[in-house]
């Protein structure tokens, strides 16, 4: 979906122009920010299915556990930190493919309506969740026409309000995904090693 700009003749010419671009280059803008995102969240498909591995092997990892863990500090040691930074990288992974906090509360001085993306035109409850109970929009064909800016200005405030938005989305996700990826690597790491360790030292015993 493009956005159509045209510049409208007038007395000044210059300052259409420069107007028409800036529209341009910040609905582009925001557009590049949405794809960020849409590719950060395929990458956290792919993390959850490294991060939930060990799950499939719970049996083995058990068994292990049970005949490895007495008496030896170091195996008993490795496998705590191990297991705390797993459940460090579920934790973040979940918080970054869970709903980020409500981006407007993040930006400041932000009196625009959030048109761009339609926010707050339905009020759901939790009865929506199970049944496709009788919705109906808060605002009326007319009102959201009256809501939408007439003027370029407008349209540039709003398309700055939603990149800011979205940009914020897009941190947080980063953020989040990058520290449950150094957390999934450093227990991948760490077991690797525990059980390098457990096979070379003869602390395997596996029955």
């Amino acid at each position: 979906m493009g956005l159509e700009l045209r510049v409208v003749a007038s007395c000044h010419p210059v300052t259409d122009y420069i107007m028409s671009h800036k529209l341009t280059f910040l609905y582009n803008a925001v557009s590049d920010v949405q794809a960020t995102i849409r590719a950060t969240d395929v990458k956290l498909g792919f993390l959850f299915v490294i991060v939930f591995a060990p799950i499939a092997a719970s049996s083995v990892i058990a068994q292990f556990l049970s005949g490895n863990l007495e008496g030896y500090c170091l195996v008993k040691a490795a496998a705590f930190v191990i297991g705390l930074l797993w459940a460090l990288s579920v934790v973040a992974l979940f918080a970054a493919v869970g709903a980020v906090s409500p981006p407007a509360s993040h930006v400041k001085g932000a009196p625009k309506t959030g048109i761009y993306h339609g926010a707050g035109f339905f009020t759901l409850g939790l009865i929506d969740v199970f049944f496709n109970f009788p919705i109906k929009s808060k605002y009326s064909i007319a009102e959201v026409h009256s809501i939408v800016p007439s003027e370029e200005q407008g349209l540039e405030s709003e398309l700055v309000y939603e990149l800011l938005k979205v940009s914020y989305i897009r941190d947080v996700k980063i953020y989040r995904f990058m520290f449950s990826l150094r957390c999934t690597f450093l227990w991948v790491a760490l077991a690797t090693l525990l059980m390098i360790y457990s096979y070379h030292g003869g602390l395997i015993n596996v029955k």
